[in-house]
């Protein structure tokens, strides 16, 4: 039952007394949430609660004034801890501190400690009163929480440094591996030329195009490796990206036409527009994207669709979309932008590739200021959207261009 305050007012004096009498003899927990204490300094008598008896493992016969307990409770040589409380005894200032002592049974407890003075009227401080609080499971919550955070901050570090290692090994990896490569594929190209007879000649194609694989595979690889050290640096050069992404699409139109596919190239927008990107690695991503369509489409065709608009701030927003009439992606296609992550085995078994275009396509588009994003075309294939944001170049600005022979 709770007693309000005008319940209080009206019980018999006697009543009231018994009341908190018993609050300051209660042991029990709720009550131990109420240890208090009383120190009457004029006469030097000293009152504990039951509750805060207990929590300090204390007798009633023999427990020691305020000014005698809290030095015990203070680390040695904890200066600023002996003058808070030499500045609260003295009435100076109220005491507001967490307080570290051993329980009879040797165990480490900490204790949250308030006291503050009472002053009679000429302002001499007369009596002193205030509680205890068991925080040792809060302080040793945080002293765990404090570790753990310790060990993710070091666990995240040495992450971290794998991965800064693991960069640098695919960047030396792939420079010391190409080097030779690129000897292997001069003197294949040079055999090429050596007179061979038919055998001969189909198995210097086949040299050539597993070496031309293995090439690009190595500069994915490196690729990735810069971006993920943060190494990789975009040059911002005058171009029309226009250009850039025709030149793309009319390069996968052969292979389109050696599989028998169509590719179909639409503008929206002046695609004539200049702007400052770097034209490398944006002709990577088109190409990259475009080539991945005509890959995986089996019959049907490819379609390419170039929007180039002003955008805010003397911007030009660039969106480049690829739809297909191949299989599509599958449902988890987001996973597809992880490094050598790929779709379906019987798929992806059946072409060549090691899970990487995709990947270094959104850091790439995504270090130009845009995105790729994947979803369904309209007749049930892939459908890829790279977007890109580019300055706009100045008339007079000079140009990097890349032509093309024309789609058809």
């Amino acid at each position: 039952m709770q007693i309000q305050n005008s319940d209080m007012a009206r019980l018999p004096v006697q009543t009231v007394q018994r009341a908190v009498s018993a609050v300051w003899r209660a042991p029990d927990l709720r009550c131990r949430q109420m240890s208090v204490f009383v120190e009457d300094i004029l006469t030097g008598q000293m009152r504990w609660s039951a509750g805060a008896l207990a929590l300090l493992g204390l007798c009633e016969q023999d427990a020691p004034r305020l000014s005698e307990l809290l030095p015990r409770l203070l680390p040695c040589g904890d200066c600023t801890g002996q003058a808070a409380v030499a500045e609260a005894l003295s009435g100076a200032r109220p005491l507001d501190a967490v307080l570290a002592f051993a329980d009879p049974g040797g165990a480490l407890r900490h204790v949250h400690v308030r006291a503050t003075a009472l002053r009679d009227a000429c302002g001499t401080v007369v009596r002193l009163s205030g509680s205890v609080e068991d925080v040792t499971d809060v302080v040793n919550a945080d002293a765990e929480l404090e570790a753990a955070r310790c060990e993710i901050v070091a666990s995240q570090r040495r992450a971290a440094e794998a991965q800064s290692s693991k960069s640098r090994f695919l960047a030396v990896m792939s420079h010391e591996i190409r080097t030779p490569l690129n000897a292997i594929l001069g003197a294949i190209a040079l055999l090429k030329h050596a007179g061979l007879d038919d055998e001969g000649s189909q198995l210097i194609h086949i040299a050539e195009r597993s070496g031309e694989h293995l090439l690009a595979l190595l500069n994915d690889l490196l690729d990735l490796s810069r971006i993920e050290a943060g190494a990789l640096v975009l040059s911002q050069t005058a171009c029309t990206p226009g250009d850039i992404i025709r030149s793309a699409a009319e390069a996968a139109g052969l292979h389109a036409r050696d599989k028998g596919l169509t590719l179909a190239f639409a503008a929206k927008g002046d695609i004539s527009a200049r702007g400052f990107c770097d034209p490398t690695r944006l002709r990577q991503v088109a190409a990259n994207i475009i080539e991945n369509a005509v890959k995986f489409t089996a019959q049907g065709g490819v379609r390419v669709t170039l929007s180039l608009r002003p955008a805010p701030d003397g911007q030009l927003a660039l969106t480049l979309r690829v739809d297909d009439s191949g299989p599509g992606f599958p449902e988890d296609a987001e996973r597809l932008f992880q490094p050598f992550e790929q779709g379906d085995g019987s798929i992806t078994r059946a072409h060549e590739g090691a899970g990487l275009g995709l990947a270094i396509c959104r850091r790439l588009a995504r270090a130009m200021g845009g995105d790729v994003t994947v979803g369904r075309s309209p007749d049930g294939g892939a459908c890829v959207i790279a977007t890109v944001t580019l300055a706009a170049a100045p008339a007079e600005a000079g140009l990097v261009g890349d032509g093309g022979t024309g789609l058809r």
